[in-house]
């Protein structure tokens, strides 16, 4: 579920004013606007068509073939919402040839989209029915009732069967799904950041990037106040049919319930106060007096995914010249939720005449230990002039195990994407990654895993 409230937009407002405010005082800097040598945006929509095993599992898990296209997995489902995103920003900036009317337009609809599909909220959304669907979990994603300004939104008609066996035969995948709206919206600021900067895109993602990290310390922020039983209760009220639930309530209530309560099985849950079906929210008093405050914990550890310079409009930072060129760099803070605690990490991100990197150091930490990992990719290499590209990407890491656990489980990720340029506007696209056990932004296996996608990209004209 989504949770917009009042307060939350008008927070956003007032830090948006603040913050971004710099960013039209550098409206002529080179570290804002692309410098005129690399004044060549690439812009690309991606049309994601083929995305297997997950396609064929979540066709035959529910029984249902629309749902191998109904149910994107996460990967798809974020290319799809930065189309969104790309497509509407560079439709306004050319209809609304003064910037700053641009940057207002963009700012308007970036709050707008919110409530529309392929927006923010739907990608939320879609990253808690990829878990779902991967487990055979049919289920509807409310966003796409397009109620505007809608104060909460749900993911629907669930069955309390279903939700019951994912609990317990999937519990990890079961507690991967509460935090997995979160981890959809953070990973569409990791995606927009990385890409502005390799693309050399100036897309004025601010606002969609700092609703992101409101809402979601927000959302954390409130699953830890009493309050937020008002809503439960509310909902409980006027959810007299099964199919009208959402499947969780509050995301982050239900997500820390299971990290502090493991083994208690689904039923124990018991009867919805109308009497028919299971009782699926955690209220405050059931998460405890340690769940509370590790969610409070968390809530602090969102303003992580504000550390970076393209928060503010700062794109790429010119480091220094050498013979062959000159070389920009640039950095993100990371937080994610994970099933066993969370993931902190930094994009250290570099772009050099010949090549574009991104070192990641990773600390994934559960209850009582945290563990060490990285992350190397290289980005964008382009061969045949420019037909071929190539990005590649590998990671290490020790993960817990469990919640509690102090122990850590080696694991690690090998993917390639490469694209074929068959016209002057038309790429495919394939993208293979192998996997062991373990969690990895995006990825919606946790079990070890061989996937294969592939697409079509099409590339828009620059605007420069």
């Amino acid at each position: 579920m989504t949770k917009h409230r009042i307060y939350h937009l008008c927070v956003a407002l007032l830090s948006l004013a603040a913050v971004l405010t710099p960013s039209f005082s550098f409206a002529q800097s080179d570290l804002v606007m692309p410098l005129k040598a690399d004044s060549l945006e690439r812009l690309y929509l991606n049309i994601p068509i083929m995305d297997l095993p997950y396609q064929v599992t979540v066709a035959k898990e529910t029984g249902n073939g629309w749902n191998a296209f109904y149910n994107q997995s996460m990967a798809s489902s974020l290319e799809l919402s930065e189309d969104l995103h790309v497509a509407s920003h560079y439709a306004i900036r050319k209809i609304c040839k003064e910037r700053q009317y641009s940057r207002l337009a963009i700012y308007a609809w970036d709050f707008l989209s919110m409530y529309l599909p392929f927006g923010t909220g739907w990608t939320h959304e879609e990253y808690h029915r990829a878990v779902m669907g991967l487990r055979g979990v049919s289920s509807f994603d409310e966003i796409w009732k397009m109620q505007l300004f809608a104060s909460t939104v749900s993911v629907s008609h669930e069955t309390d069967e279903g939700m019951e066996r994912l609990h317990d035969f999937y519990i990890k995948d079961f507690i991967r799904m509460n935090a997995a709206g979160l981890e959809g919206q953070s990973h569409l600021n990791q995606r927009l950041q990385r890409n502005d900067f390799f693309y050399h895109r100036y897309m004025m993602n601010e606002l969609t990037m700092w609703m992101n990290v409101i809402n979601n310390y927000f959302y954390l922020d409130g699953c830890a106040d009493p309050e937020t039983d008002e809503m439960v209760n509310e909902m409980n009220e006027e959810e007299t049919q099964v199919k009208q639930r959402d499947f969780t309530g509050m995301d982050l209530s239900a997500w820390a319930y299971e990290l502090f309560h493991p083994g208690v099985a689904y039923a124990q849950r018991g009867t919805h106060p109308s009497g028919v079906g299971t009782n699926r929210y955690i209220t405050y008093d059931m998460i405890g007096e340690e769940g509370v405050a590790y969610l409070k914990k968390q809530s602090r550890r969102e303003w992580l995914n504000a550390l970076s310079p393209m928060m503010i409009g700062i794109r790429r930072i010119p480091l220094f010249q050498t013979k062959a060129g000159q070389w920009y760099g640039n950095f993100a803070g990371r937080h994610y939720l994970t099933h066993y605690g969370d993931d902190i990490s930094v994009d250290l991100m570099l772009e050099t005449p010949k090549l574009n990197f991104i070192v990641a150091p990773h600390i994934y930490s559960n209850y009582v230990k945290s563990f060490p990992g990285m992350e190397f990719a290289i980005e964008d290499k382009r061969f045949m002039n420019d037909r071929i590209r190539l990005s590649a990407t590998t990671q290490l890491w020790s993960q817990p195990e469990e919640f509690s656990s102090t122990k850590g489980k080696f694991g690690g990720l090998i993917s390639a994407d490469v694209s074929y340029a068959f016209s002057h506007r038309w790429e495919a696209y394939a993208q293979l990654t192998g996997k062991t056990d373990g969690w990895v932004a995006g990825n919606v296996y946790l079990d070890k895993n061989l996937s294969l996608r592939g697409g079509l990209r099409w590339k828009i004209n620059k605007v420069y």
